[in-house]
């Protein structure tokens, strides 16, 4: 009987352990892969993707914008020397996820920044607050 005892309780921690080694596993929500675009005046002109947890809010993913590395279409707006692009207009930015469009910020300006010639573009300093403000509206 205490043999038996023994092998049930051994097989139940057992058991607990395992739980507790795969429910970390279970929890861990994977990514989103988002799509960002800057419109001007209805075409748009520049994009970028920035991975994100798939748990993570739609007004915290404004906060990453930062890091969003932008490339331009010079088809809609040629080819750009200067090192930063402060575009006026009507501009609007998008996040989308596949097909849907989780937010949008409309501005009168934007200021875009690079290292390089032929680099990405970020934005500029304080930027990523600006449209974060102004999707709120």
């Amino acid at each position: 009987m205490i043999k038996r005892i023994a092998s049930l309780s051994f097989l139940v921690l057992s058991c607990l352990i395992l739980f507790c080694l795969a429910l970390p596993s279970c929890g861990h929500l994977g990514q989103r892969l988002l799509h960002i675009e800057i419109e001007l005046d209805g075409q748009v002109t520049f994009e970028g993707i920035r991975g994100v947890p798939d748990n993570m809010p739609v007004d915290e993913m404004w906060d990453v914008l930062g890091d969003v590395h932008f490339e331009i279409d010079e088809d809609a707006v040629g080819h750009l020397d200067a090192p930063t692009q402060d575009l006026n207009g009507s501009i609007v930015v998008r996040i989308k996820h596949v097909d849907d469009e989780l937010g949008m910020a409309s501005l009168s300006s934007l200021s875009l920044s690079r290292e390089a010639i032929g680099s990405s573009w970020l934005l500029g300093d304080g930027e990523t607050d600006r449209v974060k403000r102004a999707s709120a509206k």
